[in-house]
């Protein structure tokens, strides 16, 4: 191979790298219910992703939050924002979930239960958990 063709190939193959990484639900990432997307400290209400966020309890209670709040830097590595989500109530409390960490609670009732990131008062959220 020609010395002057090596950095347009590596050019290329980082391009390529970076294609395959998404902005939060592409593979990689644990599997959640409700996902804390990309840029979430600046979305208020649409920092989740669904929300509100509906579940049968007929079905199953259990709720799991995944930080998608990351991205790839460009010689690769990730980076991203950590969260901390608390119900109003204080029925649950996650703790700090860093990037791509998940969060999972058990509700022991139906109900409508309203939460917010601690770091980031401006995220809100819902759950709704159906009988």
């Amino acid at each position: 191979m020609r010395p002057n063709t090596v950095l347009p190939i590596a050019v290329a193959l980082a391009a390529l790298a970076g294609a395959a990484c998404g902005s939060g639900t592409e593979p990689g990432l644990p599997a959640g219910d409700v996902s804390i997307v990309l840029n979430a400290s600046t979305k208020g209400s649409a920092a989740f992703s669904p929300s509100p966020f509906s579940e049968s309890f007929a079905t199953r209670a259990v709720v799991i939050w995944v930080n998608a709040d990351r991205t790839t830097g460009a010689y690769g590595g990730t980076t991203g924002t950590a969260h901390h989500l608390i119900s109003d109530t204080g029925l649950f409390d996650s703790g700090t979930i860093s990037p791509e960490a998940t969060f999972t609670f058990t509700f022991a009732a139906s109900g409508t239960y309203q939460y917010h990131c601690t770091i980031h008062p401006s995220m809100v959220g819902t759950i709704t958990i159906t009988p």
